[in-house]
């Protein structure tokens, strides 16, 4: 009874250990093996048990460390060390563990040794790790293009998710469109081997290559070009990135070609039969899709590579949401400063403009008296040639000052634009029209060059073509031996762009801070009013008034005017 318990016990024993995987193995104190288990091949890859061998034959331990050696040495603990196996180009991680045994003498005679394959824990670890450094790697950044850059980097790097290839769709709810934003990834197999050469020697570790990554600019490539042209409405659920994001669920396809979710235009797009669509999902909602496909490697999309890919969209698609939401931020910010300046503007502006009405208004009357007693004397000729040349210099110097005046009097009282629908292209071609003569007299040689097919909008014309003449006698001005003239229009997202640039002196760093402030000029002869008037136009007109100028190269003014339907 006693044997047959025994021998059940075993049986138990030896079921748990063949469940576990564990092999098992018996050495002596000269490290010769006594006994193994049927496990023990199976965990080194041995075609058949082995006998009369050492310790370092099976585990091929060195003599710096070996656990068996440590566990006689020592008589108690256990001593554990992990080997890496290469086996068919794959990575498997053994773990050794050597226990002393006491025989019924009390003395160190043996050493039990357990084996047990941790490949699949190791894989998991790694893949814990690779998460966490590229979780971390994606929120170090908030410029959303290099973020960009940075997952689909993530997703096709050697060091990281490793597929050949990653294209980035992502969804604008406003449009109603899923459409292609950027992809990564060689254009061929002989492109792939050399990129992946070149990017292990220079990138050893995976911490090297995202910090080149967040470094650099995005490069552009073909493929990325080819991927910018793809839009797909989010109605049209029969193409398969719309699906993944409807469904926000993974989709794998392994042969395109027969399979009904996806489209010829796609599948000839990719040009792959087997690949992967992971949504990028936050707060309960797709915001893109990774797609990612291996064309040159030929190695197949397994379930490992899936779920690894939906953990890091998880990580992306929050990463996305962060940088999106900081750059509308920023965009608030900028507006509210924006804001803040038009109001300090305009409330300068009036203070100055009731205090320019009360200086015009007493300069005004003993003007006109001066101005009435020197025509006086200029009328009566007087014999005295001092006299005459001083009544009229006073003249002169009199309407000079009215003209002053008149201008001081124009920018105190702005008129309110009276908006009509405008082609700013015809209202330029007739402002220039009306410089042309002007312009020829000074040498000016005019440039126009005019965007067709801009949108009309609505805006004064005449307050518009004020701030056109202005800025196009101030490019003059600037230019006093001659030079060209340019006049361009363009379209610049929601605005009506156009630039008047020269090729004169330029202006100074310190004059262009101050280039707006009332009554600062750098004329003999000038108020210092017209800049300032033409802003508060561009201003009333939900515009911008912008300058750039290089010393010695010349100035551009870019007025941007707003794309209205309706005044």
């Amino acid at each position: 009874l006693a044997e047959e318990q025994l021998r059940h016990e075993k049986e138990k024993l030896d079921y748990v250990v063949d469940v576990l995987g564990i092999g098992l193995c018996l050495m002596d104190r000269d490290m010769n093996l006594l006994w193994t288990n049927a496990n023990l091949p199976k965990v080194w890859g041995l075609t058949e048990l082995p006998k009369g061998v050492r310790c370092r034959d099976i585990f091929q331990c060195t003599e710096a460390y070996c656990p068996v050696a440590k566990a006689l040495e020592s008589a108690e603990g256990r001593y554990r060390e992990i080997k890496v196996l290469v086996k068919d180009g794959r990575r498997r991680y053994i773990e050794n563990t050597a226990i002393p045994l006491r025989d019924e003498k009390g003395e160190m005679g043996r050493v039990l040794v357990l084996s047990r394959d941790i490949t699949q824990r190791e894989k998991r670890l790694r893949q814990l790790s690779l998460l966490r450094e590229l979780g971390q790697a994606l929120h170090e950044t908030l410029h959303i293009e290099k973020l960009l850059n940075l997952i689909l980097t993530s997703v096709t790097a050697g060091q990281a998710l490793a597929f050949n290839r990653a294209f980035l769709f992502l969804v604008n709810e406003e449009k109603g469109s899923v459409y292609g934003k950027a992809a990564v990834g060689p254009s061929s197999g002989e492109e792939a081997a050399r990129i992946w050469q070149d990017v292990s020697q220079r990138y050893p570790t995976l911490e090297e290559l995202l910090k080149e990554v967040m470094e650099r600019e995005p490069l552009d490539s073909p493929l990325n070009v080819k991927t910018r042209l793809l839009v797909y409405p989010l109605n049209k659920e029969e193409e398969i990135v719309v699906r993944c994001v409807k469904e926000m669920r993974s989709q794998v396809v392994k042969e395109a070609a027969a399979d009904p979710r996806v489209t010829r235009e796609f599948r000839e797009f990719l040009g792959s039969k087997e690949f992967v669509c992971v949504p990028l999902v936050v707060k309960g909602r797709a915001v893109g899709v990774i797609v990612a496909d291996n064309p040159y490697s030929r190695e197949p999309i397994t379930e490992d590579h899936v779920h690894l890919l939906n953990i890091f969209a998880g990580q992306a698609a929050l990463a996305i949401e962060n940088a999106e939401t900081c750059e509308s931020l920023e965009e608030k910010i900028e507006q509210l400063r924006e804001t803040q300046e038009r109001l300090c503007r305009s409330e300068r502006l009036v203070a100055m403009g009731e205090i320019s009405i009360y200086i015009a208004h007493e300069i005004r009357n003993p003007l006109v008296t001066i101005g009435g007693f020197a025509r006086s004397i200029e009328k009566t000729k007087p014999e005295e040639e001092d006299v005459a040349t001083a009544a009229r210099i006073i003249v002169e110097e009199v309407s000079r000052l009215e003209k002053i005046l008149g201008n001081i009097k124009d920018f105190s009282k702005p008129q309110e634009p009276r908006k009509v629908r405008v082609d700013i292209n015809t209202l330029l071609e007739d402002t220039c029209c009306l410089t042309e003569g002007y312009l020829r007299e000074r040498g000016i040689n005019l440039i126009k060059n005019f965007s067709p097919g801009l949108p009309p909008t609505f805006l004064d014309p005449a307050q518009i073509k004020q701030v056109l003449l202005n800025l196009i006698k101030n490019a003059v001005e600037s230019m006093e031996g001659g030079g060209i003239l340019t006049v361009q229009t363009t379209r610049e997202e929601q605005y009506i762009r156009t630039d008047v640039s020269d090729t004169g002196h330029g202006i100074a760093p310190e004059v262009m801070e101050k280039i707006f402030t009332p009554f600062f000029t750098t004329k003999t002869s000038g108020t210092g009013v017209g800049l300032v008037v033409s802003h508060k136009i561009v201003d009333d007109h939900d515009g911008k008034l912008r300058v750039s100028s290089v010393q010695g190269r010349g100035s551009t003014f870019s007025m941007l005017l707003p794309i209205t339907e309706n005044p």
